[in-house]
């Protein structure tokens, strides 16, 4: 399912499958590669707003994201 909306996902008939890995293990490459087995959402890695804010490359390498990363949290 890309883009829409997320509650459509528990309308569907089967079970919503949800990826929530650990920290430092839920980068672009791996939400991909979850979703190329059928995964229905998957959570982005934990992010410290502080450094987010301050730093470009904190927000260039903490949260990248694709057209194909569909509901990402």
């Amino acid at each position: 399912m890309d883009g829409g909306n997320i509650m459509d996902l528990f309308h569907r008939g089967r079970p919503v499958r949800v990826c929530a890995p650990m920290v430092r293990y839920s980068k672009l490459a791996f939400r991909c590669l979850v979703r190329k087995y059928d995964c229905d959402v998957c959570f982005t890695p934990m992010i410290i707003a502080a450094d987010f804010m301050r730093s470009i490359k904190a927000r260039d390498s903490e949260f990248t994201t694709s057209k194909s990363n569909g509901f990402a949290f």
